[in-house]
């Protein structure tokens, strides 16, 4: 079994321009780490043209050299619909928003399962992109919004266990485990 930690959230400067393109938001993590979701909470209303985020993930801290931007893949599931996986956090194009809406993209890469699977065909046990300790993930506005707007962006991740943490095992009784001793 592994032990996800209590869902955590990382926040990017408050009011950054969505005029500029460049990152909004990243995490270069100590620990293993699941991004399961990112976006941008709009904090002054955007006009103007579209624009475009995306997750991404970069082998080295700090680096955007071989980084995977945004990119996932696409299939057709066995009842015609389309399933797709993130490789990195997936795009997300952005229409203009009034201040106190937001954007979000959820990570759901496809199930690890062959051969036809009907109905729903999304893993929640398999979500998100891993980002191991010396690893980066941001959220980069690729395509800056039209003229106006203001964001702050956020990313949302769970953190793995490390080699050392301590594994729950045994008896579902918390008093098995225990020696008590008197002194």
């Amino acid at each position: 079994m592994t032990q996800l930690f209590p869902r955590q959230t990382v926040y990017g400067s408050a009011a950054t321009s969505l005029t500029a393109t460049g990152d909004l938001a990243k995490i270069q993590p100590s620990r293993p780490i699941v991004v399961v979701e990112w976006g941008v909470v709009i904090t002054t209303t955007s006009t103007g043209t579209n624009g475009t985020a995306t997750g991404n993930l970069r082998p080295t801290a700090g680096s955007t050299t071989s980084q995977t931007v945004g990119a996932s893949t696409s299939s057709t599931g066995a009842a015609g619909e389309t399933q797709y996986s993130d490789t990195a956090g997936g795009a997300m194009t952005m229409a203009p928003l009034a201040a106190g809406k937001a954007y979000l993209h959820r990570i759901y890469p496809l199930p690890a399962q062959s051969g036809a699977v009907s109905g729903n065909t999304g893993s929640t046990s398999a979500q998100g992109v891993q980002v191991n300790p010396g690893q980066e993930f941001a959220v980069n506005l690729g395509t800056a919004m039209g003229s106006a707007g203001a964001g702050t962006a956020f990313i949302t991740y769970f953190e793995l266990p490390s080699v050392g943490d301590a594994n729950a095992q045994g008896s579902t009784n918390p008093m098995a485990n225990v020696t008590i001793q008197q002194t």
